[in-house]
């Protein structure tokens, strides 16, 4: 869970509030303000170190919901992107993928030759490596922008 950051304020007018606590370093970034008992509370909702940047080398890969903390997370990490040390894609599912390229490659090293033999869903792969079919499919969408894979149907891939 982000860490939050509290300012309190008080609604004087529609347009109008009074800061109740004093001397806040506030930073810059994205916060929510919702009204309890009739104090209203500022709460940060994310940071840019959010985010470490070896966190994504450990656990190999990322994958967001909403475009807002997928731009907050390639921003974190815009050196490790640029360095090409982190791939990142947006899915047609309107997910965003990213995964440590050397997650990417022992992934790509496993579909491949599975690929090779026939053609599989996105469930028998996902069931024959033993990993979550979001993973899959996120690796999936670099291998067909990479062009190694198409999807001749939905969910269903060949190897070129």
């Amino acid at each position: 869970m982000v860490p939050e950051t509290s300012l309190f304020l008080k609604k004087i007018s529609p347009n109008k509030y009074e800061l109740l606590t004093k001397d806040l370093d506030i930073e810059q970034g994205s916060y929510s303000i919702q009204n309890i008992d009739g104090l209203w509370i500022m709460k940060k909702l994310a940071q840019t170190s959010m985010f470490k940047n070896s966190e994504i080398h450990t656990k190999g890969f990322f994958i967001f919901e909403d475009s807002n903390s997928a731009t907050k997370f390639a921003y974190s990490i815009r050196e490790d992107i640029e360095q090409e040390k982190v791939k990142g894609i947006k899915g047609f599912n309107n997910r965003f993928y990213f995964f440590s390229t050397t997650y990417y490659t022992k992934m790509k090293d496993k579909i491949i030759p599975l690929l090779t033999v026939s053609p599989q869903t996105l469930t028998q792969l996902a069931e024959g490596l033993e990993v979550n079919e979001d993973i899959v499919k996120g690796i999936l969408e670099l291998l067909k922008e990479d062009g190694l894979v198409f999807e001749k149907k939905k969910d269903v891939f060949h190897k070129i």
